[in-house]
């Protein structure tokens, strides 16, 4: 009873290293979780990938993070909120030229801003070609123009309307 039981660990850790010894293949779409595993455990395509990565303009998460509060310093108001996560999710493949942004070669790390109970403000792609940042949601206006004044049955048709600029 004892040799059989000591057989069938013996296999079972056998067949555990042949298949951890292969190397992975399958992205399921994302390569972001490629980038820290050692170079032995990945195929030679996704060696490529990683290195090709790794050399780019914004090498890793936290590189691609800069990049998107920098781009947001100025731009959205919410992002300097402390309920504010920013996280890189994943990494793909652009695939085709987008004018003004990436090559078909590079790929882009897709970083979310959400508040604390997971409730998604913006999605940001982030090229490692160019290093620039493309914002997925339109943004609302920091800025609102509200009228002030007379009506316009007061003003006459003659008259223009002012505005004026109030700040949140």
């Amino acid at each position: 009873m004892r040799t059989l039981i000591s057989c069938v660990i013996a296999v079972a850790l056998l067949a555990w290293k042949l298949i951890a010894a292969e190397p992975v293949i399958d992205t399921s779409g994302s390569y972001l979780p490629f980038l820290d595993l050692p170079k032995e455990k990945l195929s030679t395509e996704l060696q490529k990938v990683v290195e090709s990565v790794k050399t780019s303009k914004v090498p890793s998460t936290r590189e691609a993070l800069r990049a998107v509060l920098s781009f947001a310093d100025d731009r959205v108001d919410y992002m300097g909120r402390a309920d504010i996560g920013v996280g890189a999710n994943t990494l793909l493949p652009v695939g085709r030229e987008v004018l003004g942004f990436a090559s078909a070669s590079d790929f882009v790390w897709v970083v979310h801003a959400t508040t604390m109970d997971k409730k998604l403000l913006q999605v940001f792609y982030v090229s490692t070609g160019t290093g620039k940042v493309l914002p997925v949601f339109p943004e609302a206006p920091t800025r609102t123009v509200q009228r002030t004044g007379a009506s316009r049955s007061a003003q006459g048709t003659n008259s223009t309307s002012s505005a004026t600029d109030s700040r949140r």
